[in-house]
């Protein structure tokens, strides 16, 4: 327990997990097709949704809830792409 806070970080922290699992599925094929349609290599555009769903994860905390997942997910690919 997060004596300041008063929340249990576990708690924040599934709710969290559960939120980007959800998000995430609704808009993971669509984001996908944006990658392939300017890769178009399958192979490779596997591994740039690989690299793009694990910086989601890890930058999760800086979206904002209730804004558009789709939009921040494809923004993140495009970056992803241009390395």
């Amino acid at each position: 327990m997060d004596p300041i806070n008063n929340v249990n970080p576990s708690i924040t922290a599934d709710s969290a997990t559960k939120e980007f699992i959800s998000l995430l599925s609704i808009n993971q094929i669509r984001i996908y097709a944006y990658i392939i349609s300017i890769i178009g290599n399958f192979n490779d555009a596997d591994d740039i949704m690989q690299e793009t769903t694990i910086k989601m994860w890890q930058k999760f905390s800086e979206f904002e809830s209730g804004t558009d997942f789709l939009t921040w997910g494809i923004c993140i690919a495009y970056y992803k792409i241009k390395e």
